[in-house]
């Protein structure tokens, strides 16, 4: 990443929304090509931190694939890096291994979404967020 990158955090939530909002990889693909349209002329990279409940590597491999297919765009896995780091703080005495969950994970990164301005934008793909596209992403990223 340079100073020239603009960091988003896309959530994809699988789980029990499954048949609530589509996250399959034809409606993931579809979002994401519709919400990033136009985007590249703005000359910026994009950092997407993907974040999800799934627990399949091979959805999570092909989501960031999908996202790394772009040239303006790299898109990495917000939840390994995420794990990583709350191991070491349990190796380290930090916090309790229980602390290891995919609600900890979570709230851990809502905490530097929000709090630590960790991401200038939100995609979501979930039960009360579940769009087809995010077509102003651009004009959003305008005013970065």
């Amino acid at each position: 990443a340079t100073l020239n990158s603009v960091f988003i955090y896309f959530h994809i939530r699988r789980g029990d929304a499954k048949n609530d909002c589509n996250t399959t990889m034809p409606a993931i693909e579809e979002y994401l090509s519709c919400s990033l349209n136009g985007t590249e002329s703005l000359g910026k990279n994009l950092v997407i931190m993907m974040a999800s409940d799934e627990r399949d590597a091979s959805y999570r491999k092909n989501v960031l694939h999908i996202g790394n297919s772009f040239d303006h765009v790299t898109m990495i896995d917000a939840d390994n890096i995420t794990s990583m780091v709350l191991t070491n703080a349990v190796k380290i005495e930090i916090i309790p291994t229980d602390m290891i969950n995919n609600y900890y994970l979570f709230m851990v990164q809502q905490v530097l979404k929000y709090e630590g301005n960790l991401t200038a934008l939100v995609l979501s793909k979930r039960r009360t967020d579940c769009k087809k596209c995010l077509p102003d992403l651009k004009r959003r990223m305008l005013s970065l």
